[in-house]
C-alpha cells in the first residue's frame, strides 16, 4: 500500500491529453503553488472543467470466460441494454460502494 497521502495526478490522465491551460494548472498543483479563486465566476469556470474531465470515458479490453461473457450478454438483453453499459454500471456500482463483494 502506498504510504503517500497525496494522489499522484499524473496517474489520472496522460499529460499529453491536457490542453495548455490544464497543463499549466497541473504544473502549479505539482509544484505546490496555490491558485487564487477570488470570484464566483472563476470558481464556476474551474468547477466546470473538473466536472467535464470526470465524464471522460476510456476504452479498455478485458478477457472473460465464455460462459461469463454469454451470461453478461443474456442479462443485458433481458434488461434491454447493451452489455458494455451493463458491465460499466456494475463496475461503477462496485467502485462507489453500492455493490458489495461476497467473499467465500
Amino acid at each position: 500500500m502506498n504510504k503517500n497521502k497525496y494522489l499522484d495526478l499524473t496517474l489520472l490522465e496522460p499529460l499529453d491529453e491536457l490542453d495548455e491551460e490544464e497543463l499549466a494548472f497541473h504544473n502549479e498543483l505539482i509544484n505546490g503553488k496555490t491558485i487564487s479563486v477570488d470570484s464566483l465566476d472563476t470558481r464556476k469556470y474551474y468547477s466546470k472543467i473538473f466536472k467535464e474531465s470526470n465524464n471522460r470515458s476510456r476504452a479498455v479490453n478485458i478477457r472473460l470466460k465464455e460462459q461469463d461473457y454469454m451470461g453478461l450478454k443474456t442479462k443485458a438483453l433481458e434488461l434491454g441494454m447493451p452489455y458494455q453499459s451493463l458491465l460499466n454500471s456494475i463496475i461503477h456500482q462496485y467502485l462507489t460502494g453500492k455493490l458489495k463483494t461476497i467473499v467465500h
